[in-house]
């Protein structure tokens, strides 16, 4: 899947917890996404790093979850 792909899937899946979290109940659901596209001059392990850091960021902003 290239960067737009698991974007797009990104955002379909914070729509649908978004709906979820409005409904009455006691359980709200946080979740947190790292998206990285490996490239030939990248190991996996530097883009698994890489995936890791967004992850990490995307926990930090204002709201996040």
């Amino acid at each position: 899947t290239d960067s737009v792909m698991a974007k797009k899937m990104i955002r379909r899946i914070r729509h649908s917890r978004q709906k979820d979290n409005a409904e009455p109940t006691n359980i709200l659901l946080g979740i947190s996404f790292g998206v990285s596209t490996a490239k030939k001059s990248k190991s996996l392990h530097e883009t698994l790093k890489a995936a890791d850091a967004s992850m990490y960021r995307e926990k930090r902003k204002p709201g996040a979850s």
